[in-house]
């Protein structure tokens, strides 16, 4: 629902910028839809954006002009962009060569390595990869690039968002750092420097932790990546929020507004409380069924047109279970009491687990106790 927001986003004859990850390869895939299948794509974003309030403008067209991309790191959606027809608007250097396609870096799965050996060089001499500085800034040849990135659309990634519209992307309020700002802040600040870019901010609209919903639209945070000033779009699984220019009142309206609607009622009375909103605001009917629930129903109908992994991936088939055994071990980590469930319903259960399982996870061949308990909780959770 994410990808498919921020593709609605997205100009024809304009400029791209996405990341790695799940939501970058949504992003990508939801553009492929619109531009393949436009009459599927219009019936799946009319289904999630018929209620929205927002004035924002939405591209639903196909690419007649293309896209040119100018990413900090080349990812296989940009190229499985390049391969649909979409990435395809040549800009022109000062040595007057023709290039589509500007990045710093590139990584990717198998497939994306092998397609880039077999391209014939014709292809391959339209992707430049240039100094990180020569992405990531306007200034140095400033002239020429600002007349390469027009109506750009810049995504990315963010972990929360406070009512005042910034961003926390990086680290925790407690010092913990979960990542490098990387090219973020870059291309945000860019964003407000060229007179028809968007920059776009990501994130799921709420998180899982002590086997409790938690919003990422907070009240406010003792860290911040992306400050209050620089404010732009702001997308989660329930909509777009448009912040650029807006007053406090509404900036906080639009935020509270994709929230989940477990959480409105709180942030709502938190803005009342700061007299950042008027008593008498409430949240627009239409707003008021954020729920996973009615977002399943939502694109239940739509579940062939958006794959899970819509790209492939390098995972053997027991990889895959593999890793949901693992992702619930994690989420155990946090519940003692649930942990010890599992491990003693584990220690009565009679499957027997494939050896090859085992011998995948390094379980088969030590007898240490940490080993034997930890091979007893991966079985139960298999």
């Amino acid at each position: 629902a994410i990808g498919l927001h921020a593709s609605s986003l997205v100009q024809d004859g304009g400029t791209i910028q996405i990341g790695i990850g799940s939501l970058g390869d949504a992003i990508a895939q939801a553009l492929i839809l619109r531009h393949t299948r436009n009459a599927d794509y219009q019936t799946v974003i009319q289904t999630l954006q018929q209620q929205s309030l927002s004035s924002i403008p939405l591209y639903a067209d196909t690419f007649t002009q293309g896209l040119y991309g100018c990413s900090e790191m080349f990812v296989n959606g940009l190229l499985e962009l390049m391969q649909a027809g979409i990435i395809k608007r040549s800009v022109t250097d000062a040595q007057q060569r023709e290039s589509i396609l500007h990045s710093g870096f590139f990584i990717g799965p198998r497939q994306f390595y092998q397609t880039l050996r077999d391209m014939p060089a014709e292809e391959l001499s339209l992707i430049d990869m240039q100094r990180i500085s020569f992405v990531n800034h306007l200034y140095g040849d400033e002239a020429l690039k600002r007349t390469q990135r027009v109506k750009a659309a810049f995504i990315n990634t963010c972990m929360m968002v406070t009512l005042s519209g910034a961003a926390v992307s990086d680290a925790l309020d407690d010092g913990r750092v979960v990542s490098g700002v990387g090219g973020q802040y870059n291309f945000v600040a860019m964003t407000h420097e060229l007179p028809d870019a968007r920059s776009i901010l990501m994130l799921r609209s709420f998180r899982i932790k002590d086997n409790k919903a938690h919003s990422n639209i907070v009240t406010s945070y003792a860290h911040c990546t992306i400050p209050r000033h620089l404010r732009d779009i702001v997308i989660t699984e329930y909509g777009i929020a448009d912040l650029r220019g807006k007053t406090d009142a509404d900036v906080i309206a639009g935020l509270i507004q994709i929230a989940d609607s477990r959480f409105q009622t709180e942030l709502r009375d938190w803005a009342v409380l700061h007299k950042k909103l008027p008593a008498t605001w409430t949240v627009p009917e239409c707003y008021r069924h954020n729920t996973p629930e009615k977002l399943k129903t939502q694109l239940a109908a739509y579940s062939d047109l958006l794959p899970r992994f819509p790209f492939g991936h390098d995972f053997t088939e027991d990889e895959l279970v593999i890793l949901g055994a693992l992702e619930k071990m994690k989420n155990l980590q946090e519940q003692p009491l649930e942990l010890l469930g599992s491990m003693i319903s584990a220690l009565f259960q009679d499957d027997v687990v494939p050896e090859r399982y085992l011998q995948r996870m390094g379980f088969n061949n030590n007898d240490s106790i940490k080993t034997r308990l930890l091979r007893t909780l991966f079985a139960g959770n298999l």
